[in-house]
């Protein structure tokens, strides 16, 4: 047992060991995993969630072909930019409640404050956040598909936590639609929760 303090000089060096000896284990490092109908399912739950407490859709005029090609893989630049089209082209069709179609800009900022005037305090915080998260990916797609935006790119990906270039467009994808389908479903969640249903 006295072995195991051998090397320790240091009163810090005595209480790093100690902590170490006693911390439990980290979690497991896990590759993420997502299934390619991930997003267009949580899309659909929250849009049926979102009618059945307003009256009305949440996302009006989907793309069907935008909504087939969050389906597909990702395995190059040119893959992740359309499934990132895709993606922003779907969370562009938001309204908010009275509206028949979607604002030009800001339409995911329209539906957060609209939800921020509705919801108590701490649950609206949740959906900012969820809905800021959303946002962040739609700035991805902006600094990735212009060229002269290119060095706002790096801004983006470290906003979600990648590093620009990515080491794997396969990998980037899969981190963004994890976020992606975490984000709609917090807003599932919150909208069933905090508003009554019609």
């Amino acid at each position: 047992m006295l072995r195991a303090y051998r090397g320790v000089a240091t009163i810090d060096d005595y209480l790093d060991h100690v902590i170490e000896q006693v911390a439990p284990p980290g979690p497991p490092s896990v590759p993420l995993s997502f299934s390619a109908l991930d997003i267009p399912y949580a899309v659909g739950y929250l849009d049926a969630v979102w009618k059945n407490r307003t009256g009305s859709h949440l996302f009006v005029n989907l793309d069907p072909a935008s909504v087939a090609r969050l389906t597909q893989t990702c395995g190059s630049e040119e893959e992740f930019n359309s499934l990132m089209s895709a993606l922003a082209d779907v969370l562009g069709q938001v309204v908010t409640p009275g509206q028949s179609s979607p604002l030009q800009r800001g339409a995911l900022e329209a539906v957060r404050d609209h939800l921020s005037a509705v919801l108590d305090a701490d649950v609206a915080a949740r959906v900012g956040a969820a809905i800021g998260a959303l946002i962040r990916l739609r700035h991805v797609r902006v600094s990735t598909q212009h060229s002269d935006a290119r060095h706002r790119a790096v801004a983006a990906f470290q906003e979600i936590g990648l590093a620009f270039p990515p080491v794997s467009w396969e990998e980037a994808w899969a981190h963004i639609a994890v976020v992606a389908k975490g984000a709609l479903d917090v807003l599932r969640e919150e909208v069933h929760a905090g508003l009554p249903q019609r």
